[in-house]
């Protein structure tokens, strides 16, 4: 049985559901759209032949303090071995962020995300927050990411919650995102409706 973590926001369900997740279907769901749950690789591809993925990412508000370091480890002539630009995903809370420097981040070309309007302790609250509390945190931030800082509401498709302190389903059915990255579990990206 998945304990906190089954999804039953496809029904509307606002509240915890203690139902079995049902079982994913492969022949149902396929990449790109869809991905059972597994430590293979995707696609069947050998693990000896995948490619080393880094992902860089940080919490928290973004200020002066810290963008010059940003600026360092990002310069725009950094690239991949491809040639693409490496880049970061920026989950950002309100609290001592300055928007213009969000900004410029979005604008060179790093993902902006949601990480909470207070970032309130104490970190269990999170985990028991209610379906009320989780909207006015993360979609307010997500508000503010688009108002002040310009961000296109299409572009901010990601979230992580503060303390990486899930709560289940309300959760999901809030966020409505992409990704949710306040999950940590070894094994592939995989669609969360599933067990």
């Amino acid at each position: 049985m998945v304990s906190s973590l089954e999804v039953s926001a496809r029904h509307g369900n606002a509240r915890p559901s203690r139902q079995e997740a049902a079982r994913c279907n492969v022949d149902v769901c396929r990449l790109p759209a869809c991905l059972c749950a597994s430590d293979a690789a995707p696609g069947g591809v050998r693990r000896d032949q995948l490619p080393q993925i880094v992902t860089f990412t940080f919490d928290d508000a973004v200020n002066a303090e810290m963008f010059g370091y940003y600026e360092r480890m990002f310069p725009p002539n950094r690239t991949n071995p491809n040639g693409c630009p490496v880049s970061a995903t920026f989950f950002v809370s309100h609290q001592w962020t300055d928007y213009s420097l969000v900004k410029r981040l979005y604008l060179a070309g790093h993902e902006i995300a949601s990480h909470s309007v207070s970032h309130r302790m104490p970190q269990t609250w999170w985990r028991n927050a209610t379906y009320s509390d989780l909207r006015r945190e993360l979609n307010g931030q997500r508000h503010q990411l688009t108002r002040v800082a310009a961000v296109p509401p299409g572009e901010l498709r990601g979230l992580r919650v503060p303390f990486l302190e899930v709560a289940g389903n309300q959760q999901f059915k809030v966020v409505g995102l992409i990704n949710d990255t306040s999950l940590h579990l070894s094994i592939y990206i995989f669609d969360i409706f599933y067990k």
